[in-house]
């Protein structure tokens, strides 16, 4: 399973916080479960903070159509197409601009942590979320307490 990053925002100054905290995610988070298969032909799981609008309802409500498992193209292999777990994690993006970047990574990883523990989506049954959930969190915590933004 490969772990990937991106982002949505409004375009103003949180997208200065959230973007190099995304690629340096990325970079540490890509090829950690690579050799794990959890079942259900479930071969990403992509994070995506969503910090659009500064409303909490409508910012939910703007990430939500993405938060689920979607059949999405595989950039990375041969597959064609592939199934994506999509954590669509909505961030306030009046307070993530007053963040520093050390700041929105901690949030970022504990909000992963906190959606890994209630996914709010419908889990295929043959994918063995226990497990992936294990390793997601240990892999999360890993980087949230070891490997700090310069």
């Amino acid at each position: 399973m490969i772990i990937n990053t991106n982002l949505h925002t409004g375009g103003g100054d949180e997208k200065k916080v959230i973007f190099p905290i995304v690629e340096h995610m990325g970079k540490h988070l890509k090829n950690v479960l690579l050799a794990k298969n959890y079942g259900g032909g479930v071969d990403e799981f992509l994070i995506i903070p969503y910090a659009v609008f500064s409303d909490e309802k409508e910012n939910s409500e703007f990430a939500k159509p993405s938060h689920k498992i979607q059949r999405t193209k595989d950039y990375y292999g041969d597959k064609g197409w592939i199934k994506t777990i999509v954590f669509a994690l909505p961030f306030n993006p009046d307070l993530v601009s007053k963040m520093d970047c050390e700041e929105f990574r901690i949030l970022l990883c504990n909000t992963v942590l906190e959606r890994l523990e209630d996914p709010q989506m419908k889990i295929l049954k043959t994918f063995n979320y226990e497990i992936f959930k294990k390793d997601v969190a240990k892999e999360i915590v890993l980087y949230r307490d070891n490997i700090k933004f310069k």
